[in-house]
């Protein structure tokens, strides 16, 4: 919703005396109101305040009228809650306080659209409207219609993106000036289509009439019919053709004015079939510069063969099926001759003869006496350009007329002729799709650790397979959806980001979804459209499923779409479109909601997708299922913020269908998510959550009581969560029974080691009794403990054996860090570089980058520690301070600058600790900055007594004895005017436990034997 109450996406505005005093209460104990920033028909919105610590917020509080039509919206809108649409504005919540129905959504900025002055040029409406058309789709493919479409609803910001709001608002019995007062009107009158006003069904092209009216106001500065009431109106929208646009805007491209006059075609069937199809149609007439130009991929020879074949006089073509790049390549072509100082002279598609030389004939020689002297004013006017070195160039040239296409083969003996055609032709330079490694530098690293190149790529590749057509739209999606960001290395994607465009719809070149749908008859379209519907998972067999088609038939038709190369194969035997996917915009809503659900059902659970064909059909028992069954593989796979977003998603499924018994099992997910952060915001979102729950009992009470205590443990106020423990009931489910004993072993570790120890041996039976996973979590806390007694080795291996018998990779993955770690500190260092070895596989495997990160450091540690030549790693270093995890980024800052100060480079050294210290620069990091302020001695060679004393009382409290043995070595090494006596023997009170032969193996910064002063920088050095 637009912040900006000048310009405001709704039917008023209202002035400050105007305004309700709703401000300062509080929705659903989350949601403060603040100002109002504007008033639709269907009620006051505000601005609000997020308790829970997000963003800012639009809070829609619904008019009393609308309480029977607020099981419509919900069930109308239940995609848009579950799933997020580019280019609509999100809606995050909504619910009942005390009687009062609400909306919460996101807070946007813009100005209604055509977010400028009108009349205003195509120009300056391209990016808009494309991006209007391409959110349209989007929620059309979904089985989404928004029906009061107008320019209040579509806020478009400063960087000319569209984006669309209220819908479900869009039809009811008290929307003030959106409806007559007969109630049979739904929409705004101005932009309501014929068939809205006749009472008869609506589809997607309903929504498409509504972007005609727009768009001819915006061009012409008046709507497109004038009427002196609301019923005059009405009649002349269904009896009366809207006047020709042309005469109103006279500079809009001619393809631009036919589409907007198709657009508002009375009869639905005269318009176009889908907003691809629009988006086609405004391909050759948009001039948008929203699309970041691709940089070339895969090489320059087919551009360079051009030119080289034009410079030398010769004719030459390109050919490659729609979306191959052809156009480009003649168009670089062409650029590059042009910087030589050659002509180029274009040929435009045409129809009737010589309709594609216009521009070199003009209308006189169009205009002769008989077909003999045109025909031959032609040929001699191609051919005396081309003797004087013109260059013709010919971008699909199948849809040149065949007068210009037969003068132009007769002429080329003359001089250089470029063409690109579809179909390729003898001695064609052929166009091949991508590789993935082609792909690759179109993004921004690093490889290292994060593998953004690889990745971003591999995805790219499958979705589009390599047509550089449907790279070129994939990648404006992913950055029109705030997947994906312009960097000057490249396109910037995170992991997050392409794990969320992997569950999205697949996208085409709009021109494509044109192409296809006109050229494939209703059959093939429909079968195309089903193909889109059921990707990644289209078969033949699955498809003779759904449909009820015989699969022999649908082979020989899936055969067809190869051979005119709109699917492919992929991998395993998938058909894929490699086109744009006709949307099978004259399905109902019913009927598209069937679809989905049919696919859902087919699926098996957790599958690709499944998820979101379930939130489409509506199915809020079944969501419940799908949730748990794949919010828990994202838990296995440590992908945690994914997995708290599935399950408020899901929550808002089932609270919707009333499946109590979904909501419980969603809500234990939601907490086993939370907990598994160990931080406090998803703990007070899952609080929230189920303070607000419906349900009542022990059930819901002890996830409660379980999740309050791990706030208080977090928030580290050990007394109250020591005193709220105990009140935590058991858990009925094993992992979350799991986690309340983590808690108490968490407690005990932090109060008294032989607590610990003791819980540990209580804890056995219950650990033994359970399942492989409970055996593994048993093993780690045992692990926990013997480390925090300094006892490395038995941690080593006890964390080894959760390795093996933890269920999730992200756990697995977690032990082995764990065990490299221990085996580390117990100077078993040839068996830290084999587990870190294998660590640094297994997360590489599973794109755990904190963790694959984790294992470089402990391979850079066990060479540290052995004395090893090495060189700073900066590469490494700067991978690390992206991955996202200050307290790791510390520590191989820390580790690369003690190398740095190991090999002489004193000042890179510096450099490294400043970014270690900017690190650990919070609370959570005091005893990590004492050892940066150990290497910070060693680098400036002294300290005074008095900051000596300050830091050795401070490193009293550290709870690592290692670590205070380095602070003592440093001190020891460089007081100036020399350390008080008894620090030595403290030093060698803490060097005791390490055994003689390892006294020389370096720690995080000195060994023990430095420390102790029997090494001097001059002999390691």
């Amino acid at each position: 919703m637009s912040t900006s109450s000048d310009a405001l996406p709704f039917d008023e505005t209202l002035p400050g005396d105007a305004r309700p005093g709703a401000g300062g209460r509080c929705l659903a104990e989350r949601w403060l109101l603040g100002e109002v920033i504007g008033r639709g028909g269907s009620g006051i919105v505000h601005r609000a305040t997020d308790r829970l610590g997000g963003p800012d917020v639009a809070v829609k509080l619904l008019d009393p009228l609308w309480d029977d039509e607020h099981e419509r919206i919900r069930r109308e809108t239940a995609a848009l809650r579950l799933l997020t649409f580019p280019g609509v504005v999100r809606l995050v919540d909504e619910g009942s306080d005390g009687g009062q129905l609400y909306l919460v959504m996101e807070l946007v900025d813009g100005l209604p659209f055509p977010g400028r002055p009108t009349p205003a040029s195509w120009a300056t409406l391209a990016d808009p409207t494309i991006a209007l058309l391409e959110a349209l789709q989007r929620v059309h493919d979904a089985g989404i219609l928004h029906r009061d479409l107008k320019p209040a609803n579509v806020l478009v910001g400063a960087d000319g993106r569209a984006r669309i709001l209220d819908f479900g608002l869009a039809r009811g019995r008290a929307l003030g000036e959106t409806m007559t007062r007969s109630g049979l009107v739904v929409g705004t009158p101005r932009y309501v289509a014929p068939e809205q006003v006749a009472g008869t069904g609506v589809d997607a092209r309903t929504d498409l009439y509504a972007v005609g009216a727009m768009l001819f106001e915006a061009l012409a500065g008046r709507p497109p019919h004038l009427a002196d009431s609301v019923q005059a109106l009405l009649h002349a929208k269904v009896f009366e053709d809207p006047p020709a646009l042309a005469g109103f805007s006279p500079d809009a491209p001619a393809p631009v004015v036919h589409l907007v006059q198709r657009l508002l075609a009375r009869q639905p069937a005269e318009r176009p079939d889908s907003a691809a199809e629009v988006l086609g149609a405004l391909a050759g007439a948009s001039s948008s510069q929203r699309r970041h130009r691709l940089p070339r991929l895969g090489g320059s020879a087919p551009v360079d063969a051009l030119v080289a074949a034009a410079l030398a006089g010769r004719s030459a073509e390109v050919a490659g099926v729609n979306g191959s790049g052809r156009s480009r390549c003649l168009h670089e072509a062409a650029e590059a001759l042009q910087a030589r100082g050659r002509e180029v002279l274009w040929l435009c598609p045409g129809e009737r003869p010589f309709e594609s030389l216009r521009a070199l004939l003009g209308e006189r020689a169009l205009g002769g006496s008989d077909a003999a002297s045109v025909l031959d004013a032609a040929d001699r006017a191609v051919r005396v350009a081309l003797e004087r070195g013109v260059v013709v160039v010919a971008d699909d040239a199948e849809r040149l007329d065949r007068w210009t296409a037969a003068c132009v083969e007769r002429c080329r003996p003359s001089g250089p002729v470029l063409s690109a055609h579809v179909a390729p032709r003898p001695g064609a330079l052929r166009l091949e799709a991508l590789s993935e490694e082609e792909l690759r530098p179109l993004f921004a690293g690093p490889d290292r650790v994060l593998h953004r190149r690889e990745d971003g790529a591999r995805l790219l590749w499958e979705r589009t397979r390599g047509h550089v057509g449907a790279v070129a739209a994939e990648v404006d999606e992913w950055v029109g959806s705030a997947a994906a960001a312009w960097e000057p290395e490249g396109l910037l994607v995170t992991h997050t980001a392409l794990a969320r465009i992997r569950h999205q719809p697949l996208r085409r070149a709009a021109s494509d979804a044109a192409a296809s749908a006109r050229s494939l008859g209703p059959a093939l379209a429909e079968l195309m459209a089903w193909i889109g519907l059921a990707s990644p998972h289209a078969t033949v067999p699955l498809l003779a499923q759904l449909t009820g088609t015989p699969a022999w038939q649908l082979a020989v038709e899936v055969a067809e779409l190869e051979a005119v190369g709109a699917i492919a194969r992929d991998g395993q035997g998938g058909l894929v479109p490699r086109v744009g996917v006709p949307t099978a915009s004259r399905w109902s809503i019913e009927a598209r909601q069937s679809a989905h659900m049919k696919l859902a059902r087919a699926l098996p659970p957790g599958a690709e997708r499944r998820f979101e064909h379930l939130a489409v059909a509506g199915s809020g028992a079944e969501i419940a299922a799908e949730v748990v069954a794949r919010g828990q593989r994202l838990l296995d796979a440590g992908r945690l913020e994914e997995a708290m977003g599935l399950a408020q998603r899901g929550l808002a499924a089932t609270r919707r269908s009333g499946a109590g018994a979904g909501e419980l099992e969603v809500l234990r997910l939601l907490v086993r998510a939370a907990v598994a952060t160990q931080t406090p915001a998803p703990l007070e979102t899952a609080a929230w959550e189920l303070r607000r729950s419906a349900l009542s009992g022990e059930a819901l009470s002890g996830l409660l009581a379980l999740v309050e205590a791990w706030q208080l443990a977090l928030a580290g106020d050990r007394p109250a969560a020591l005193a709220r423990a105990p009140a935590v009931p058991p858990q009925p489910e094993e992992e979350l029974e799991a986690w309340r004993h983590a808690l108490g072993v968490r407690l005990a570790v932090d109060e008294d080691l032989q607590r610990a120890d003791a819980l540990i041996e209580t804890l056995r039976p219950w650990a033994e009794g359970g399942s492989d996973e409970i055996r593994g979590r048993h093993a780690s806390w045992e692990g926990l403990v013997r480390y925090k007694q300094s006892r490395f080795v038995e941690a080593s291996r006890h964390h080894e054996r959760a390795s093996t018998l933890r269920r999730g990779t992200a756990a697995r993955v977690a032990s082995l860090a764990n065990t490299a770690l221990a085996l580390v500190e117990a100077f078993e260092l040839d068996r830290a570089r084999e587990v870190g070895s294998e660590l640094l596989a297994a997360a590489r495997d599973a794109r755990i980058g904190a963790h694959e990160l984790y294992a470089e450091w402990v391979l850079r540690a066990v060479d540290y520690r052995l004395g090893l030549a090495l060189t700073p790693d900066l590469e490494l270093a700067l991978a690390a301070a992206r991955v996202g995890d200050a307290g790791l980024s510390g520590m191989v800052a820390l580790s690369e600058a003690a190398i740095a100060w190991r090999s002489g480079q004193d000042a890179l050294a510096h450099d490294l600790l400043a970014r270690a210290r900017a690190d650990w620069s919070g609370p959570a990091w005091r005893w990590h900055r004492l050892l940066a302020r150990c290497l910070e001695i060693e680098l400036s060679g002294s300290i005074g007594l008095d900051d000596a004393h300050a830091l050795h009382a401070e490193a009293q409290g550290l709870p690592y004895p290692r670590g205070r043995l380095q602070v003592l070595g440093a001190l020891l090494r460089h007081t100036r005017g020399g350390a008080p006596a008894p620090w030595r023997d403290e030093a060698q009170a803490l060097a005791a436990p390490i055994p003689e032969p390892h006294r020389a193996l370096r720690l995080d910064v000195l060994s023990a034997a430095e420390a102790l002063g029997a090494q001097t920088r001059t002999e390691w050095k």
